[in-house]
């Protein structure tokens, strides 16, 4: 038997409704941190041009942050729990732990080796002081075995969610499948946002 397509999409309330849209968010969040680190890969194999070097540092932050966005609270979105996501796959949790350590004394708080800064003294030929001369800088983020390391976390995290969208909306449509053909109707239209523009 061939499923009829469907041609309104009701807007429905529910408790696990503002969850589904949560996992949702995230895995937009994931996808994009996916994509970022697959471009990350094939910058790094191309070239180590200071172009390339310059965008290697800003995809790693990228990636980090779209990657923890989504284990942070927030007023619009439901955190995830890595005691959940990880629960049948302990190995993550020591992936999870290294990056959130990088991305907490790198990113957050500066507390780590990839940053430096020096300061010297510049003496002419007779040894007498010129210049003082003060640098600072930043190290590339990851190297190609911790982007490989990222991106296996983030395609596992992608498929518990996935697992989890799922799961909810199996739930949600057995619910609405109980409900009589006048209260379904009766529920208000949805007005997708055009996301082309």
């Amino acid at each position: 038997m061939q499923e009829e397509t469907s041609k309104v999409i009701k807007k429905i309330e529910h408790p696990m409704v503002r969850q589904l849209k949560s996992l949702r968010l995230h895995q937009a969040d994931l996808q994009q941190c996916l994509a970022i680190l697959d471009h990350f890969q094939n910058l790094l194999e191309i070239n180590n041009s200071q172009i390339s070097l310059e965008l290697s540092r800003a995809m790693g932050f990228a990636s980090l942050s779209l990657y923890f966005k989504v284990f942070n609270p927030s007023k619009d979105r439901i955190m995830l729990d890595k005691t959940k996501v990880f629960r049948d796959q302990p190995e993550f949790n020591s992936s999870f732990n290294h990056f959130q350590n990088i991305r907490s004394k790198y990113l957050i708080n500066d507390e780590n080796a990839h940053t430096k800064s020096s300061v010297g003294l510049l003496l002419n030929s007779e040894n007498q002081p010129v210049k003082v001369i003060s640098l600072g800088e930043t190290g590339i983020l990851l190297d190609d075995r911790e982007i490989q390391r990222l991106t296996e976390l983030v395609e596992f995290t992608l498929s518990y969610l996935s697992q989890k969208s799922t799961d909810i909306e199996s739930q949600l449509l057995a619910i609405y499948q109980t409900w009589s053909i006048p209260e379904l109707i009766n529920l208000p239209d949805v007005d997708f946002p055009d996301l082309s523009n």
